[in-house]
């Protein structure tokens, strides 16, 4: 069987369920996934779909081949904001938001060398993307096109539920954009990720990020864990 699926603006996806077709069509260079009825192996695939053709929907398909293509999914919009995957491209607009005062008194600093933070960005939307389905956003003004900051949902080590995260462009903070966003992806998780909690970390003195958690319906904990207090998230 070898059959494929056109989607408009993107090139052509081929599925098939041999291993000589699948060889064969990627030695002609084109985007190909292959399907596994019968457990058959298919060696270094990075994708493989399993059962039948027909219980996977084109949009499913379509992500499948932006994946193969290295573009990025668009994860949701807002009335006033786009956020999808990153791209190593994005790094540079980050640099410029991290740089400003107050940014990282509460998050993580990027690396200091540029060219290892595009080498880190690169590996995530591989791993982190590519086995979750998820992970740290991009978040784009939609009026402008302007990457204005990051946000999603992430897998943190010693921690037992996914965890919620956001930074916002010191421009553009105090119009509402945080809460549109994290409101805007909370529902996400919920509706497309089947989430039943998240949480979020806060440093215990960042006022305005707990207020905001509050406001988004999380319950704080007021016991330090690795110096954060956790709100959690639980959706009825």
């Amino acid at each position: 069987m070898k059959k494929s699926k056109k989607f408009q603006d993107t090139n052509e996806l081929w599925i098939t369920d041999t291993v000589s077709e699948y060889e064969e069509l990627l030695s002609s260079g084109l985007y190909c996934i292959p399907l596994s009825k019968d457990g058959t192996k298919f060696d270094g695939a990075p994708y493989v779909l399993e059962g039948e053709l027909e219980d996977f929907s084109d949009e499913y398909l379509y992500k499948m081949l932006l994946r193969l293509m290295g573009k990025p999914w668009t994860i949701l919009e807002t009335k006033r904001l786009l956020v999808r995957e990153m791209t190593v491209d994005d790094v540079d607009c980050f640099y410029e938001i991290y740089e400003k005062p107050g940014i990282t008194d509460y998050i993580d600093e990027l690396f200091e060398n540029p060219l290892d933070e595009k080498i880190y960005t690169k590996n995530y939307i591989k791993n982190i993307y590519g086995f979750y389905g998820f992970g740290l956003w991009t978040v784009i003004l939609k009026d402008t096109g302007k990457i204005i900051g990051r946000a999603g949902i992430s897998m943190e080590d010693g921690y037992e539920f996914p965890d919620l995260g956001f930074v916002i462009d010191k421009d553009y903070q105090h119009i509402g954009l945080g809460y549109e966003v994290c409101s805007a992806i909370l529902e996400y998780a919920k509706k497309e990720l089947e989430l039943n909690t998240v949480q979020a970390r806060v440093k215990p003195d960042n006022e305005i990020s707990i207020a905001l958690l509050k406001k988004l319906g999380f319950k704080i904990n007021h016991t330090l864990h690795q110096g954060y207090l956790i709100a959690l998230h639980t959706y009825a």
